[in-house]
């Protein structure tokens, strides 16, 4: 049982560490990189910063469990992912001012609109 034990509490080490250093999904910016471009696009207080900080890094650890428990139904986690986004969105929400809600919604809005990703995109000139 212990060599069990240890793989899973590797696994768990591994998943807590890749979103930090960027490499969990691929194209996905970092916690530091979406903070950093909210407080710039936001003009954030250093107090709002710090709590969208601890809502993105949740909404990160969410994101993975949610994968884990949906990876054999797209639909599903599809479902789920836009679920978890609302929520984190109306977080974020909630700490900001009206003027920078207004500019938060537009961020959405073109977030919304840009679309899902090509997984590989030098995977078509092959």
């Amino acid at each position: 049982m212990k060599p069990i034990r240890q793989i899973f509490l590797f696994v768990v080490t591994a998943l807590l560490i890749l979103p930090a250093t960027g490499l969990s999904q691929r194209g996905r910016m970092t916690v530091e990189e979406r903070l950093k471009t909210l407080t710039e696009q936001l003009s954030l207080k250093p107090a709002q910063a710090d709590s969208i900080k601890f809502i993105l890094v949740s909404g990160d650890s969410a994101r993975m469990k949610l994968f884990a428990e949906h990876r054999d139904d797209r639909s599903a986690m599809r479902e789920a992912m836009q679920k978890l986004n609302e929520e984190q969105d109306k977080k974020i929400e909630a700490l900001l001012t009206e003027e920078q809600n207004a500019k938060y919604l537009k961020i959405i809005e073109e977030r919304k609109n840009r679309g899902p990703r090509p997984e590989n995109r030098d995977s078509d000139k092959h």
